[in-house]
């Protein structure tokens, strides 16, 4: 899977930028191109689910495909949250060279409301991640299915053959 080592390297470079940017934009460019790149990851492990035969290897791909969504839910969780936050400041930045003061209800309302931007936030990543696995459960049902049909298809054929020569050597 290069498409997932090549997601975890830039995975990585992403959190620091996400820690340390103060530039929105370079945040915003930077989640765009990681959304991609989750998307080509995705598309790998959907395609080597559909070759995948053995249950193991399907089991595999299917848990490195839900690691893969929930690395990006977190990631994307953290960069909205400092989005918010460099806004936040800057709007403290922008309401304190006016000189206006916010009343301590005011203050107390913000922390509020920022509190309920996190457990929105939160709840929307966890939806998300949780309607992943939902999504890409029923194809590693459906997959096993076809895996042990094909078994049993397999094993009737080798029956067919095995009847067919014990019948001619008694002809």
């Amino acid at each position: 899977m290069d498409g997932k080592r090549k997601f975890n390297r830039k995975l990585l470079l992403f959190e620091k930028l996400v820690s340390e940017s103060r530039s929105r934009d370079a945040i915003k460019s930077e989640l765009q191109a990681l959304k991609v790149l989750v998307e080509n990851t995705s598309q790998e492990f959907v395609e080597c689910l559909n070759l995948a035969t053995d249950t193991e290897d399907i089991s595999t791909i299917t848990s490195e495909q839900q690691d893969l969504h929930v690395s990006w839910e977190r990631i994307r969780f953290k960069a909205l949250h400092r989005l918010d936050y460099l806004d936040s400041r800057d709007e403290t930045k922008s309401n304190s060279s006016r000189g206006s003061r916010r009343s301590s209800f005011s203050q107390r309302s913000a922390k509020s409301n920022s509190s309920c931007k996190d457990a929105l936030l939160g709840a929307t990543a966890k939806r998300a991640v949780l309607e992943q696995r939902l999504r890409f459960s029923d194809s590693v049902k459906d997959q096993e299915k076809a895996l042990a049909k094909l078994k049993i298809q397999q094993e009737l054929s080798e029956t067919l053959a095995e009847e067919a020569v014990c019948r001619s050597s008694f002809q």
